[in-house]
């Protein structure tokens, strides 16, 4: 989402080509699609821990991610994508009706608004490792010693 609102923000979007509009819109899809997926199974942590209201909650918003990448893969060409996010959206509708049911019927529990469900924060998954480039153990030997003659480097250094 963060490269879709750049672009929206910096006002490139009129002047970008057709092939970055395409790869524009397959991050925003994908960003939705992922965001869905991420719903989809804190629901189904949340029917694990037995919170059913956090359950449908969870599953609404699954299905609000997948109608938001609904509408932007409309305008893509490619079926596959196409494929995958209807498979989507009829895997998280049948979840959300089957909770929504249950809740109804069965647990009666309430269902907190999107605010208050948990929001899911990024990892970061790699430590960065310092290290001294000019360290010969790194580097190692100079590659361009031999180059010049000693009595030029001596020259040089002075």
């Amino acid at each position: 989402m963060q490269c879709r609102e750049h672009f929206d923000f910096t006002g490139l979007n009129d002047v970008l080509s057709s092939r970055c509009k395409e790869w524009l819109r397959t991050c925003t899809v994908k960003s939705e699609m992922y965001g869905a997926i991420a719903m989809l199974h804190l629901g189904l942590q949340a029917e694990e821990d037995n919170k059913m209201g956090f359950r449908v909650s969870y599953f609404d918003f699954a299905l609000e991610h997948v109608t938001a990448a609904m509408k932007q893969v409309e305008k893509d060409k490619r079926e596959s994508l196409k494929e995958a996010v209807i498979f989507l959206n009829d895997v998280i509708l049948g979840k959300q009706r089957n909770a929504k049911k249950e809740n109804d019927f069965i647990y009666h529990d309430r269902m907190p608004k999107s605010e208050e469900l948990a929001a899911i924060e990024g990892v970061n998954m790699v430590k960065a490792v310092g290290f001294d480039p000019t360290d010969k153990s790194i580097s190692g030997p100079d590659l361009f010693a031999a180059l010049l003659p000693g009595n030029v480097l001596k020259s040089l250094s002075v």
